[in-house]
């Protein structure tokens, strides 16, 4: 069984999409005597500061190539700042280390996380987007620290009039499916924790 535990600091703002499959998940409301607080990696990969003007700039390519060249068991670590990026994959084993003042924002240009063409929009399927963190085939690593994931869900779209929870609201309305950014998503991963960080604005 897979368990998150619940020192994860979830804000709600709008509505927090967070996919866990394939394995059984238990959200545990208070510490519990039988499970340990998790030990956190011994060692960094890698420490990343924020770029010295934040603007429109992107840190997808050099967070993405940071985390595929990190050795499993280890960490890469944000410094405090502000980082910007598109969808990021999670190598298996690797840990995301987010340091007090530090926030992860995720880009709001639904054409960095399309799939079929239609992220951004609404349909009757509403699985156009990837997500903005992905786990796949994942077994250990996570995200920790006492940083922040804010995924600009109320934030208007890149290049368009409405933020991803008015296309959710208009969804809602017109009985059709928004193709949204998951947060996070884990498909078929094990062993992966979840320990201080706080999520916001989920798109």
């Amino acid at each position: 069984m897979f368990i998150l535990r619940c020192h994860l600091k979830v804000i709600i703002a709008g509505m927090l999409a967070v996919l866990v499959s394939g394995f059984s998940a238990t959200i545990l409301a208070q510490d519990s005597p039988d499970l340990p607080e998790p030990v956190l990696p011994a060692h960094i990969c890698a420490k990343l500061a924020p770029r010295q003007t934040y603007s429109a700039g992107d840190d997808t390519q050099r967070l993405q190539s940071a985390i595929n060249h990190c050795p499993r068991g280890e960490a890469l670590q944000l410094l405090a700042g502000r980082f910007s990026s598109g969808p990021l994959t999670m190598k298996s084993g690797v840990t995301l280390w987010i340091s007090h003042g530090a926030m992860l924002t995720a880009n709001t240009d639904p054409r960095v996380y399309d799939k079929n063409g239609r992220c951004g929009t609404l349909d009757h399927k509403g699985n156009g987007c990837r997500p903005f963190i992905l786990f796949k085939n994942s077994d250990g690593g996570g995200i920790v620290g006492e940083g922040i994931i804010d995924g600009q869900g109320g934030e208007l779209m890149k290049g368009e009039d409405e933020s991803w929870w008015q296309l959710a609201r208009r969804a809602q309305t017109e009985g059709a499916a928004q193709n949204v950014p998951r947060l996070i998503e884990i498909d078929d991963g094990s062993n992966i924790i979840f320990h201080g960080i706080t999520l916001r604005n989920s798109p």
